[in-house]
C-alpha cells in the first residue's frame, strides 16, 4: 500500500505510514498516490514464446534492412552490435582498399558471404536478437 501524502510504500497491515504518519486505513487501499496516476496507460502486450515485458524485434524490418540497406544496419536493428560494426569495417576497409590499391575483392567477399547467410537465416527464423530469441513474425 502506497501513502497518499508522502508516497512511502507501507506493509498491507500497517495502521500508519512510517514516513509521515497518516492513517492508511481511513483510504482505500487500491488507490494508487497521484504521482503514480496518469492518463495514458501503456498497453500490457504478452506476445506468446517470450517473457513477460519483452518486446521482440520484427523479421520483417530485420529482412528489409539487410537487403535495401545492408551495412549491418539490420544486426545493430536487433542489438547484435559487435556483428554490425564488423561489417561496417569490411565495408569501410574494401572502399578504401578498393580506392588505394585496387584489391577491394578481399574484403567484399566476405561481406557478401555474411549478407546472404544473415538473409537466409531471418527469412527461416534462425536469426536471434541479442537476448537469444528468434524475430517475431506477426503472420
Amino acid at each position: 500500500m502506497f501513502c497518499p501524502r508522502c508516497g512511502r510504500e507501507n506493509v498491507d497491515s500497517t495502521a500508519f505510514c512510517g514516513g509521515c504518519g497518516t492513517n492508511l486505513h481511513a483510504i482505500s487501499p487500491q488507490k494508487k498516490p497521484a504521482y503514480q496516476q496518469s492518463a495514458y496507460q501503456q498497453p500490457n502486450i504478452q506476445y506468446e514464446g517470450y517473457p513477460p515485458g519483452y518486446v521482440p524485434k520484427d523479421w520483417l524490418i530485420a529482412i528489409l534492412l539487410c537487403v535495401f540497406i545492408g551495412f549491418g544496419s539490420h544486426c545493430l536493428y536487433v542489438g547484435r552490435t559487435a556483428s554490425g560494426v564488423l561489417r561496417m569495417v569490411l565495408l569501410i576497409l574494401f572502399c578504401l582498399s578498393f580506392w588505394f590499391y585496387g584489391i577491394g575483392f578481399i574484403f567484399w567477399v566476405p561481406y557478401i558471404i555474411m549478407w546472404v547467410i544473415d538473409i537466409v537465416q531471418i527469412c527461416t527464423g534462425k536469426f536471434p536478437d541479442q537476448e537469444g530469441y528468434t524475430l517475431l513474425k506477426k503472420f
